[in-house]
């Protein structure tokens, strides 16, 4: 899940990206100040889409994804507080692509190489990560119900939460790889989100009146 979390922060990157955005939401016939608007909400919009990722990765990746955020949607509106009364949104988009060709610096690979310390090259395609995303889930999804395969009752659920509770710190623990955190602190982490979202599910069903019966 932590992987997959960099994977989408990645894709995050890539589309609030200056030149990405800026082909993907031009519109012909607006003015400056509607672009403007259009492009900021724009990010907006993508980073509290993806706003959630923020408890699987490090506090360092979250604040560099958040201050690439914060430090395009400043570049747009310095760069339209310049331009004259009566400017296109054209004339807006040409003017940050010139800034961004003589800084390179806002380029999305500088982003993932020196704060996300990730290879863009090396993330594959996203129809790899999909596919592994849905792997990753229905595995996730089998191993606490593979007890009641097997048994029933009080030991098919304390197998269950074993297991769960067992596979939640390895998969923590052996994503330290990607992270600068050690195995057990890793480990440690993903369980306690685990335990979270496991509370928060039985409190909703617990609301609405929902028990499983064992």
């Amino acid at each position: 899940m932590q992987l997959q979390a960099y994977e989408r922060l990645m894709l995050l990157t890539d589309r609030i990206a200056l030149p990405n955005l800026i082909n993907r939401v031009n519109q012909q016939g607006l003015s400056a100040k509607e672009m403007q608007f259009l492009l900021t909400q724009s990010i907006k919009q993508e980073f509290e889409h993806n706003i959630t990722q923020q408890i699987y990765v490090s506090p360092e990746s979250w604040d560099a994804v958040r201050n690439f955020k914060e430090q395009n949607m400043l570049i747009i509106n310095q760069v339209a507080s310049f331009l004259p009364d009566g400017a296109t949104g054209m004339d807006l988009n040409k003017s940050l692509l010139e800034l961004i060709i003589q800084n390179p610096k806002t380029a999305i690979d500088t982003l993932a190489r020196e704060e996300l310390g990730l290879d863009p090259a090396g993330l594959g395609s996203p129809w790899t990560a999909a596919m592994s995303s849905f792997f990753a889930f229905v595995v996730g999804a089998f191993v606490p119900v593979a007890p009641y395969l097997l048994t029933a009752g009080t030991k098919a659920w304390i197998a269950s939460a074993s297991l769960s509770f067992c596979a939640l710190f390895t998969v923590g623990a052996v994503l330290s790889i990607f992270t600068a955190r050690g195995p057990l602190l890793s480990g440690a982490r993903m369980l306690g989100i685990g335990l979270l979202v496991s509370a928060i599910t039985y409190s909703v069903g617990w609301l609405f009146g929902v028990s499983v019966a064992g």
